[in-house]
């Protein structure tokens, strides 16, 4: 059993916002653990997003939070001795607002580069003269499906999906890919099609939302694809092969093969990892 160390640097709530937490592993490789506010409340109490800070020898950070928590997100970096600008990366776990939401805000205070999946890069940008008829042409491809009535996505949506379009992304392929020494990505696919985990040597993975302590899982449906498939065709041409429930059971699988073949990992999910006062 591998033993990992847990250092309280700025103690929180009972749902774990306002906390900071630094992670040492066997290794002698840190991660620290900022969990960002989230605004939902009632059946959406997912409590606070964990970014993660891995300190490795090129140090980088694992999400930014939601629209309007970058700089808090530097903040909680300061606290824990990180400068953001020494960082070498955020990497994007998937483009959903909770995670890349801050990003804008923080890619322009810090000038750091943004790696994703290919997906996520594509999925960003819009497309005025694809996009479904109606008043969608700002939005980007990944919201196209929203069912939410104008008036909400205009007021609490456009600004946030704005800041996005611009940025540049280098793009993370399919299956595994190696980002450092003793640092590998994963594609899986399922909660969303650019979906990414993040595995840390035989000690850690940073699994985004694929994985959520109590919460039920959100799958997506395949019907999203013919959504969305001129814009990431040629390269994806079956539905499930990026969507649908049966596309993120394959995930699953696959989470559990690695943890098998990593005994003793410690798993870094996005939400709840400290919830009601307890880990």
């Amino acid at each position: 059993m591998k033993h990992f160390s847990k250092e309280i640097i700025n103690h929180g709530d009972d749902s774990g916002n306002g906390m900071t937490v630094r992670f040492g592993l066997p290794s002698g490789l840190e991660i620290v653990g900022l969990p960002t506010k989230n605004f939902y409340g009632g059946h959406w109490d997912l409590g606070p997003t964990w970014n993660y800070a891995v300190l490795a020898d090129k140090p980088f950070l694992v999400d930014s939070g939601r629209f309007g928590q970058g700089k808090n997100l530097v903040d909680m970096m300061a606290s824990a001795g990180i400068k953001a600008e020494d960082l070498d990366f955020v990497l994007i776990s998937h483009g959903h607002e909770d995670h890349d939401g801050g990003l804008a805000e923080l890619v322009h205070s810090t000038d750091l580069r943004v790696k994703a999946h290919a997906i996520y890069e594509l999925l960003i940008r819009k497309y005025p003269t694809q996009a479904p008829p109606g008043h969608k042409e700002d939005f980007p491809a990944k919201c196209w499906h929203c069912p939410m009535p104008e008036s909400f996505y205009t007021k609490n949506c456009l600004g946030y999906h704005k800041v996005l379009q611009d940025l540049e992304i280098d793009p993370i392929g399919d299956g595994e890919n190696k980002l450092a020494p003793d640092v590998h990505t994963h594609h899986l696919p399922g909660h969303s099609p650019d979906c990414l985990a993040v595995l840390l040597g035989n000690e850690a993975i940073i699994v985004g939302d694929i994985v959520l302590p109590e919460i039920t899982p959100w799958p997506t449906r395949e019907e999203l694809f013919d959504e969305v498939a001129e814009v990431i065709k040629p390269r994806y041409m079956e539905p499930g092969r990026i969507f649908g429930l049966d596309r993120y059971i394959k995930s699953l699988k696959k989470l559990g093969q690695i943890a098998a073949e990593h005994p003793g990992l410690l798993v870094l999910p996005a939400h709840r990892f400290y919830y009601k006062g307890q880990w």
